[in-house]
């Protein structure tokens, strides 16, 4: 739901009606704010990626996966999933993320 795409801050907000609303406020606050620390830590996965492709990417490359159904609402988002198709994440990339 977008936690993972980099595009969310400490200080986004959500408009009422949308699911994550939720998110920002409360006692699902901090839980919010620790997804967002942790995604940022995978911003090294970025290397010429958006972080939604370095996702994606990080998710094809688990041996029990064989199909990642990303969420898309416009024809960009369509295309910028499709580019994690373009370059597998290394080795290297892979023991980054475990360390």
């Amino acid at each position: 739901m977008g936690k993972l795409t980099g595009k969310f801050t400490p200080e986004t907000t959500f408009p009422e009606g949308d699911v994550r609303k939720g998110w920002t406020s409360g006692e699902h606050k901090s839980k919010f704010l620790r997804d967002l620390e942790r995604a940022e830590t995978l911003r090294l996965l970025a290397n010429g990626r958006t972080m939604s492709q370095a996702a994606l990417a990080y998710a094809l490359a688990h041996p029990a996966v064989s199909t990642v159904i990303p969420g898309a609402k416009t024809p960009q988002q369509v295309a910028e999933n499709l580019g994690a198709a373009d370059r597998s994440l290394t080795e290297a990339e892979l023991r980054q993320v475990a360390e």
